[in-house]
């Protein structure tokens, strides 16, 4: 039996019409749980904040059962005060249950435990306590132990040399698996014991850190070339040993880039822009290589062969399409983890396909590319309505500010928004701050998913504000209370004064680096909000699509203005984050509705009605239109959707757009930006 099971027997239908939970560890929160919980007729609402709480039961909730209504809720509360302080009307008469990790693993330590942010990863700990459970209750280091190797199969004492510790974080990187910050230290302190690792001054970067890592890694590939090109008897130029030595860490490594267990890493991270290719001043004799080739790989990470990228690439993203073996697999539906780690490897092929200006691309781009937006499209269908109340956070936009907070007594915090930028499009904007001053920054990459639908008026007032839609419905059709909702929640958060927090908006150009200089020079300035809109104004005067958007943003990066915002911010000593609101594509009409002012908000990509029945109307025009409506809206807030790659435009014509469904507009990039 899994953990789940275990908590699932307790939710059965038709036994209360009102459940109160104790869920300390989130254990509710996690995705396929909450999932099974819904499926099994039960609504889950958290208690967090009482305001929002009692505006969103006394809407949703409450009218439906003085209507008859068949509903049993599910009230959350993820700590004993809230617990006890449920509103006495919910109190008396729920039904109460209480979940932990302490019942569910009561030989192992809990704090320990409750480190594991990936709730999937507690399939494999419950299943190994069945297993192999622990003689005895465990402290906190036999803890750490014990799951390092049933959990993650890492074994301190079988990483003997350097070796073993490369091919162990290769696999684990790439994966996007993250190592707990105290089972990294704890494996670091193994590791510092032995002999073999006393030249690694400082492990616990490359095993917690992904950014670290890739630039170790990097650092690394051009002494394994040279190595490498000797055995091979391959001379190299005067250049191109100079580019080496430019290249290569001060300390070099002999890492087993060659070993079967690396190999079949290196080749996808050159594939995927993980690292970058070294460019030599000629070329070796490697041009006749092919996939299968024994040194087909090390061609990858020495030049820039875009085309066979292209094709690799395509092969990495149809075995990866999440959903793509859902059938096979009892129906289990892919986790939003699966579809953020997805979205990062289609933005690179967005870039190479955008950097490559080929007149035709591979016949299966097109395949790909229909199959994502269908399996995109039914597991938001699906699954959207959950994430708001997912953990580990940040999942969504919304929980950004959250996540800030914890941060902003320790340090300063900076927040970046650039308005319309979509994952692909950052990936354009790293490398150019990377080729024009190269080690100079360190980017720490996630994603996140936007609010739908997503307008600039949703999705960026729920980022600053930390809060969903339905409770700033009165400011939804525009963005000028920005500013006051990034107050309120510095304010209420963390108490901070007016004076302390600060908001701007349409920078994007050098004047306006002046404004942000004023700024930074009020002493108690600790939380600042900056929204660059260039982005945005390119994509709606974009008149070459896509491929021209990527042209006027690399001439925009070329002005300076992103990297030198980036420096002075640094400079003051903030923490720097950089986000967008929404992404964007490239679409084609299907006709304009001809319906005058009925549509509270005409947009390209979506239309917003105040009545379902005038929403109606105009679906019934589109019959391939979707229509939305999601529990984070206002009830008067009626979406629809232009269906994939389509835009409400005349029919023929291309705009490059932003309000819908596609993946290139619901997950964007946050990023932690520090010194290299």
């Amino acid at each position: 039996m899994d953990w789940r099971e275990e908590i699932l027997q307790q939710f059965v239908p038709q036994v209360a019409n009102l459940t109160a939970v104790l869920d300390p560890d989130h254990l509710l929160a996690e995705e396929e749980l909450q999932q099974a919980i819904r499926a099994r007729g039960f609504v889950l609402l958290t208690y967090d904040d009482p305001l929002s709480f009692r505006y969103q039961y006394e809407v949703e909730y409450r009218p439906r059962w003085e209507r008859g209504e068949r509903l049993e809720l599910v009230v959350i509360a993820h700590s004993d005060e809230s617990y006890r302080h449920l509103p006495y009307d919910l109190w008396a008469t729920s039904r109460k249950l209480e979940f932990s990790l302490a019942e569910l693993f009561p030989h192992l330590s809990p704090p320990v435990v409750a480190e594991l942010l990936n709730r999937a990863d507690l399939s494999k700990l419950y299943a190994a306590c069945h297993q192999n459970p622990p003689s005895a209750r465990l402290g906190q280091e036999a803890t750490r132990r014990y799951i390092l190797k049933q959990v993650y199969g890492i074994v301190p004492e079988q990483l003997n040399q350097p070796a073993d510790l490369f091919r162990l974080l290769l696999r684990r990187h790439y994966e996007g698996q993250k190592l707990p910050a105290s089972y990294g230290k704890y494996l670091e302190s193994q590791l510092a014991q032995k002999e073999s690792f006393r030249d690694w001054q400082s492990l616990l970067p490359l095993i917690s850190d992904q950014a670290a890592f890739f630039e170790f890694v990097q650092g690394q590939w051009p002494h394994f070339v040279e190595k490498w090109a000797t055995q091979q008897k391959i001379v190299l130029d005067e250049e191109s040993q100079h580019r080496i030595a430019e290249s290569r860490a001060a300390y070099s490594l002999d890492l087993p880039f060659d070993s079967p267990e690396a190999r079949i890493y290196i080749d996808n991270y050159f594939v995927e822009g993980l690292l970058k290719p070294l460019e030599l001043a000629s070329s070796l004799p490697l041009a006749d290589k092919k996939p299968g080739d024994s040194a087909w790989w090390v061609s990858l990470g020495l030049r820039e062969n875009r085309p066979a990228r292209l094709e690799k690439l395509l092969d990495i993203l149809e075995k990866s399409l999440p959903g793509a073996g859902e059938e096979a697999n009892g129906g289990k539906v892919s986790p939003h983890g699966d579809w953020l780690h997805f979205a990062y490897r289609w933005a690179e092929l967005l870039n190479l396909k955008n950097s490559l200006s080929v007149p035709e691309l591979p016949a299966k781009f097109a395949q790909l590319q229909q199959r994502m937006d269908t399996t995109f499209l039914a597991w938001v269908q699906n699954r959207y309505s959950g994430l708001p109340s997912l953990y580990p956070r940040p999942v969504m936009l919304h929980h950004v500010p959250e996540i800030l907070a914890r941060q902003s007594s320790q340090s300063k915090i900076a927040l970046v928004v650039l308005d319309g930028l979509a994952l692909d499009q950052w990936l354009l904007i790293q490398q150019g701050l990377s080729e024009s001053q190269p080690g100079k920054y360190r980017f720490q990459q996630e994603a996140l998913f936007a609010w739908l639908p997503t307008l600039t008026s949703v999705s960026r007032q729920a980022l600053f504000s930390g809060k969903p839609p339905f409770l700033f419905a009165d400011s939804l059709g525009t963005t000028n209370k920005e500013e006051k909702l990034w107050k309120q929640f510095w304010q209420n958060s963390q108490n901070l004064s007016g004076s302390e927090v600060a908001y701007q908006r349409n920078l994007g150009q050098a004047p306006s680096l002046e404004e942000v200089a004023l700024a930074l020079e009020h002493p108690k300035l600790k939380v600042l909000g900056l929204v660059v809109n260039t982005v945005d104004d390119l994509m709606h005067g974009a008149i070459l699509g896509s491929a021209g958007i990527y042209s006027q943003i690399r001439q925009w990066l070329q002005q300076g203005f992103l990297a030198t915002l980036l420096d002075m911010l640094l400079a003051e000593g903030f923490e720097v984050y950089l986000t967008s609101d929404h992404g964007n594509i490239e679409a084609s009409g299907i006709g304009k509705p001809n319906e005058g002012s009925l549509a509270e908000t005409r947009g390209e990509r979506v239309r917003i009605y105040s009545d379902n029945t005038l929403r109606n109307r105009t679906s019934e025009l589109f019959p391939e239109s979707i229509n939305w409506q999601d529990n984070g809206l206002p009830e008067n807030y009626f979406a629809l959707f232009a269906p994939a790659r389509k835009a409400f435009v005349s029919s023929g014509e291309v705009v490059v757009a932003h309000g819908g469904i596609s993946l290139e507009e619901l997950i964007v990039p946050f990023i932690k930006i520090t010194r290299g």
